[in-house]
């Protein structure tokens, strides 16, 4: 399947591999080529430092074929320091059949039952079709009487891996690692706190359904839940300078300036709505009238 990624020849060319490779949340030179994108390869000095040497995952579970055949969840946390939301802890969702990746960050491990809950019935109700299969580790988060209850009304199976044998539930192992592997570089590249991190993994996760996957025939995770084309021409580096237009209500007056300096966040609404950081007050303003400048990254006072 040739996938079309809404990009002109002229734009796919005039743009460098490294704005290309920052862009995706530092990807590899397999998958830029794949994407059919300018390929040859600049050392990343970021990914150098922020990457930790792969260890190899082997699968343990049976093949899926469609959506919600199988679903890997794994929690991962507490994560210190807090999100700027006051999280600690991430919740990874991962579709075996498509690799379309999910993650939500939480406070405290209870709420991980009532946030599972409300995907399932989003991801069903998107499919039309029922959760089959659910995989997770044996944390308390998951071995629980409120977990074997839905398991019984819904006639769903849950699969645990072995106690302290992470490589059984190898498929939201690796999903882990790939997205902290990119939060690193993301915000070491930025110089944001740590305290933005959730930002950096939200942004990171939505990356990875964007760029093709070996493990799907190198399909794009997006494209194959959705059945979408992706939108990769709005994308921006994360941290980038930008301007974001303020409303006429929130103007000072009329001849000040029509529009604040930010960082680049993240997106909202399939990556047709961006997230900006306000540097004068650390606000968060979500628009769609954005605009970029380069190749300067900001940081904050």
């Amino acid at each position: 399947m040739k996938v079309d990624y809404h990009l002109p020849t002229a734009h796919r060319t005039m743009l460098n591999y490294y704005t290309w490779h920052e862009r995706l949340g530092h990807v590899g030179e397999t998958v830029i080529k794949s994407m059919g994108l300018p390929s040859t390869a600049t050392t990343c000095k970021v990914c150098a430092l922020n990457k930790a040497h792969r260890l190899p995952f082997k699968d343990h579970f049976d093949p899926a074929h469609l959506p919600l055949d199988c679903v890997h969840i794994d929690l991962v946390g507490p994560i210190s320091p807090p999100s700027i939301s006051r999280c600690k802890y991430i919740l990874r969702i991962v579709d075996q059949a498509t690799s379309f990746r999910i993650v939500w960050f939480l406070k405290n491990k209870s709420n991980t039952f009532h946030q599972f809950t409300v995907t399932k019935k989003l991801m069903e109700t998107q499919h039309n079709c029922s959760l089959k299969k659910l995989v997770s580790d044996r944390g308390g988060e998951f071995l629980n009487s409120q977990f074997q209850q839905l398991e019984n009304e819904c006639g769903s199976v849950h699969s645990f891996s072995p106690a302290y044998t992470p490589e059984h539930n190898s498929l939201a192992e690796r999903a882990n690692h790939t997205i902290l592997e990119k939060t690193r570089c993301m915000l070491n590249a930025t110089k944001l706190p740590n305290s933005y991190w959730a930002e950096a993994v939200s942004t990171a996760s939505l990356l990875s359904n964007y760029v093709p996957t070996p493990l799907r025939h190198n399909h794009l995770p997006h494209t194959l839940w959705t059945s979408l084309p992706p939108r990769i021409k709005k994308l921006r580096v994360f941290g980038f300078q930008a301007i974001v237009m303020t409303p006429k209500e929130h103007q000072d007056c009329k001849l000040g300036p029509t529009g604040v300096e930010g960082i680049l966040l993240g997106y909202e609404n399939n990556i047709s709505v961006y997230q900006v950081l306000c540097l004068s007050n650390r606000k968060i303003f979500v628009s769609l009238e954005v605009y970029f400048t380069y190749p300067n990254r900001p940081q904050l006072s």
